[in-house]
């Protein structure tokens, strides 16, 4: 392995390690099932304030959070679209196990709305 791609599979790893973090600081040790997100899915999926977005970019394969900081401008919220896209990691995060190859993405002023209960 080339040392360029050793250096970038340990900064992907890093980086990693920082997201996943920041999802379990995020329910302050509960579990992800008690979280409110999940609590209130159906307010997620409000079809008023969400879109479809096409899988269209090789990048975001196996990364929601990527996916995240091209659609919002960060990576905060790719356990939220896991969750309304029936995902239960992140490995799952590809066109094939999405209805039609679309992202169900909830707006963010929805997001923050929910996030705020």
């Amino acid at each position: 392995m080339s040392a360029n791609l050793s250096l970038l599979l340990d900064i992907k790893s890093k980086n990693r390690s920082i997201i996943d973090s920041e999802f379990t600081n995020h329910f302050n040790g509960d579990s992800p099932l008690s979280n409110k997100f999940r609590i209130n899915i159906s307010s997620l999926l409000d079809t008023d304030n969400f879109s479809y977005v096409k899988f269209t970019d090789d990048k975001w394969l196996y990364s929601p959070d990527l996916f995240c900081l091209d659609y919002y401008g960060s990576t905060e919220y790719w356990p939220v679209i896991l969750l309304v896209n029936k995902l239960k990691s992140r490995f799952e995060f590809k066109p094939n196990n999405l209805e039609n190859n679309l992202i169900v993405a909830p707006s963010s002023t929805l997001i923050t709305r929910v996030s705020a209960l």
